[in-house]
């Protein structure tokens, strides 16, 4: 784990507490106006942490079931969501991109990106519906990306630990069916040599993209137009991405796989 989430483990168990992650996610004044009521939703502190860390999901959940986080504005209301993850920015914008369509946000907007140290990805969000954070944070862990901070001022930020992040990818080895398709197909090949493919359908033109764990591109593989391929893959090669280079509608029968 890099340095900066270390240091954040360390902020939120020894520097502050609980209550202080709470106030950083309600706000200041929404804090003291209902701190008794915080006080006593938060009194058996131990339950709202797990694996040394803050459970951010579980917190979340008792602040939107009591109201202390609003569901709905009056009116249509710019929200920004900021996430903060390492360098790793490709497996970082994925993953994010998957965490906001299960969270049920489709028409988040990208307002920039910021790299160096860290990477950054901005958002803002026009809706009645206020976000709520504990989806989203059920969406990453379910992709075994832990929140390990969470700050709401101004707008919601989530600082990210990619160190275990899996895309949800569907895992190749014995010969197995992929069906119907109606996008390119991802596929989990960690620690294969290669896979065996056969389309359902009479031809396809191949395009398939090669990635390692941290979806850094190894290689693009295309081919004549064909029914099967035997694809060898480079070392370090963790995720496919299999797609046909004119059309989905040459792959929408799926295909027979097999890895090696």
């Amino acid at each position: 784990m890099k340095l900066f989430f270390v240091a954040l483990l360390g902020l939120q168990l020894f520097a502050g507490d609980l209550l202080s992650r709470v106030r950083d996610i309600v706000g200041e004044q929404s804090y003291n106006a209902n701190q008794k009521i915080i006080h006593a939703l938060f009194a058996r502190s131990g339950k709202y942490y797990k694996k040394g860390g803050i459970d951010y999901a579980k917190v979340c959940r008792v602040l939107e079931r009591t109201a202390l986080l609003p569901k709905r504005f009056p009116s249509p209301t710019r929200q920004r969501i900021t996430f903060v993850t390492d360098e790793r920015a490709l497996l970082s914008m994925k993953m994010v991109d998957i965490a906001l369509k299960r969270a049920g946000i489709f028409n988040a907007t990208l307002d920039g990106i910021e790299r160096g140290e860290f990477f950054k990805e901005h958002f803002s969000l026009l809706s009645s519906n206020a976000l709520q954070p504990s989806r989203l944070i059920e969406a990453f862990e379910s992709m075994g990306v832990k929140v390990v901070d969470l700050a709401h001022d101004g707008g919601w930020k989530f600082y990210l630990d990619m160190d275990l992040a899996k895309l949800p990818a569907k895992r190749v080895g014995l010969p197995k069916r992929f069906a119907p398709l109606q996008a390119p197909l991802w596929l989990d090949v960690c620690g294969l040599r290669g896979v065996r493919i056969r389309a359902m359908s009479k031809w396809w033109y191949p395009d398939i993209y090669i990635y390692d764990v941290s979806l850094n591109p190894l290689d693009v593989a295309t081919r004549p137009r064909t029914q099967n391929l035997t694809l060898s893959l480079p070392k370090g090669s963790c995720y496919i991405k299999i797609a046909d280079k004119f059309t989905i509608q040459n792959i929408k029968r799926g295909f027979m796989i097999e890895g090696f």
